[in-house]
Formats: structure tokens, C-alpha cells, sequence
């Protein structure tokens, strides 16, 4: 009798599952994530050639869809002077960083200047990025 030898094959590990498995773990991990997002505001600053990251008390932000924020909390512009003069009062601050957007117009700009002055601020910057 002539019995005829079966070949085996080599048991293969198939790793399209395991590929599968880790791009699933991936999708997973990326969707469930918090994505940091720096708390603030989105201003577009203007650029300057000799900006420099300027250290200060209180900051009023001014974006471009409107409205007024003092150290990131909305404020109405009548109460602005109040708000500055209490910050004075209170804290000391002696300098106001406005970050307003490049699109803001200069009256606008100009009226907070004149309300941090009357509230007895010092100092006044304007917040400015580097120039690429």
C-alpha cells in the first residue's frame, strides 16, 4: 500500500486582526479624549516687530464679535469704569493690557483707554504679537 503523506502547513499568525484591533483602540482613544483647549479668547492680534509678552494686573479683552471681558469675564461697558476703579481700589493695579482684536476700530480702543485713566490706572499697553 502506498500511503500518501499529507503536508501540513505551518501554522501562520495572521495579523490583520491585531491591525484591526489597534486602529479600533486607536478611533477609540481620539474620540473619547478631551482636546485641550486654551481657555480665552480668539483675537487676532496685530503684529509688531518688538512685541514681547507684557505681565499685568488686568486685561480687557476685546474680540471681534463684540462685547467687553475683564479678565475673561464678560463685563457691559457701563460698568467697565466700576469694574477698572474696584480692580484699583482693591488690587493695586497700576497696568491695563488691552488685547483687542486688529479688526476693532480705534474709537472703540481709545473709549477703554479713557475708562481705565478715569478708573486711575497708571500704565496702558496695547497686547501685540511677534511679527513673523
Amino acid at each position: 500500500m502506498d500511503w500518501e503523506r499529507v503536508r501540513r502547513n505551518a501554522p501562520r499568525l495572521s495579523i490583520a486582526p491585531l491591525i484591526d484591533c489597534v486602529l479600533l483602540l486607536i478611533i477609540f482613544f481620539m474620540l473619547t479624549s478631551q482636546f485641550v483647549m486654551p481657555p480665552g479668547f480668539k483675537i487676532a492680534l496685530p503684529t509688531a516687530k518688538c512685541a514681547r509678552p507684557e505681565e499685568g494686573r488686568i486685561v480687557v479683552h476685546l474680540p471681534r464679535e463684540g462685547g467687553i471681558y475683564v479678565d475673561g469675564k464678560p463685563v457691559e461697558e457701563k460698568d467697565l469704569f466700576s469694574k477698572l476703579r474696584q480692580a484699583v481700589e482693591r488690587d493695586s493695579v497700576r497696568t491695563l493690557i488691552i488685547q483687542a482684536d486688529r479688526e476693532i476700530s480705534l474709537g472703540r480702543v481709545v473709549r477703554i483707554m479713557d475708562e481705565g485713566k478715569r478708573a486711575g490706572v497708571e500704565r496702558m499697553t496695547l497686547a501685540t504679537q511677534k511679527e513673523n
